[in-house]
């Protein structure tokens, strides 16, 4: 299991080791220096380093333990919806980026979709979960609309979090 700050990202592994050993020629053994900046910017995988630390700490504290709660509690309810509309929008966009050579190939491969077209805000597969906070932030912070990275946001920016940098 492959982790990103904390995050346990199951199919962070798998996912790279297959695209390695059997990608289709349109996928770059190594991105150019500009193909890189390029996708850090469409996906912004990190946030300023004190962010990334306080989001940290919130962890630590219970926040996904206690927005997913809010969910089981209330499945129906506002952020409930909006949480499942962000990881629906996320995987879209996700989908959107690759070029039609890509996606063919991606759909000759189940876990492919899976992983690429299927899965939501850090590849979680139901949209009913939190999971990563710093995977939510970085939506929200790339313009998605994403109420648990909204939420993180505003309590990094309120201060909350900082006893543990």
């Amino acid at each position: 299991t492959a982790s990103l700050h904390g995050c346990s990202c199951e199919q962070v592994g798998p996912v790279a080791e297959s695209l390695l050993a059997s990608r289709p020629a349109a996928l770059p053994v190594r991105p150019s220096a500009a193909e890189l900046a390029a996708l850090v910017r469409r996906h912004p995988l990190f946030t300023a380093r004190g962010d990334t630390r306080r989001a940290s700490a919130l962890e630590h504290e219970g926040m996904v333990q206690q927005w997913q709660r809010e969910v089981a509690a209330e499945p129906q309810g506002e952020f409930a919806a909006a949480l499942a509309a962000a990881h629906h929008e996320y995987g879209a966009a996700r989908w959107a980026l690759l070029s039609e050579a890509d996606r063919e190939y991606c759909l000759g491969q189940p876990w492919a979709v899976e992983a690429l077209r299927d899965a939501g805000v850090g590849g979680l597969r139901y949209t009913s979960q939190v999971k990563c906070l710093h995977a939510h932030l970085a939506h929200a912070l790339a313009g998605g609309a994403n109420p648990v990275g909204e939420r993180v946001l505003s309590l990094v920016r309120e201060g909350e979090g900082e006893g543990r940098q």
